[in-house]
């Protein structure tokens, strides 16, 4: 079957493209197959609606729907399972602090001694204005760091301009993690 993509130009008709699909489907295979490609994509329509529902801005939707779809290809590598966070709170020296995401091996969300990645979208609307705002978020990120949580930030800008790229990143950055902790020995 050929890989079918809808263009982003705000002209594509989703719909009739998501018809013709199934209808593909339905002349092609059986009933089998074709109720379990569609279970598929509920499933993973039901994720991203999910993830889309949590997010805060924009930049948070786009980040991490790429970053959800690269989770594969961690997941199953030295055994662990990966599930990306959005909105995650995370209480280091008394203080609470809600990340914009947390990618974390599933069961190890605060087991610093396991990835955990937290990722912040840096949107100029949510961060900078200010220089109280640019202090208040160094120090949580210092505080972070400091209870073994490995921090990625990017700018609004990056995300908009590649979000796919932004996402390989923070892959990457968790495979060097896995290495340094002692899961790809």
């Amino acid at each position: 079957m050929k890989k079918l993509y809808i263009k982003n130009d705000g002209d594509s008709d989703y719909l009739d493209t998501l018809i013709k699909t199934l209808k593909d489907l339905e002349s092609k295979y059986p009933k089998s197959i074709k109720n379990n490609i569609v279970n598929h994509l509920l499933y993973q329509l039901d994720y991203d609606l999910h993830l889309i529902e949590e997010c805060e801005t924009p930049i948070e939707v786009l980040l991490g729907l790429e970053i959800r779809r690269e989770i594969d290809s961690l997941n199953g590598t030295e055994g662990l399972y990966y599930y990306l966070h959005p909105q995650y709170e995370i209480e280091v020296s008394d203080s609470l602090y809600r990340v914009d995401f947390l990618l974390a091996p599933v069961m190890a969300e605060k087991i610093t001694t396991y990835p955990n990645i937290v990722i912040e979208c840096d949107g100029h609307d949510y961060h900078e204005r200010t220089k109280e705002q640019a202090k208040r978020d160094k120090a949580r990120e210092r505080e972070l760091l400091k209870a073994g949580y490995r921090v990625v930030r990017f700018t609004g800008s990056e995300i908009v301009a590649n979000p796919k790229k932004c996402a390989w990143e923070v892959i990457s950055i968790t495979k060097q993690v896995q290495k340094e902790l002692g899961f790809g020995d």
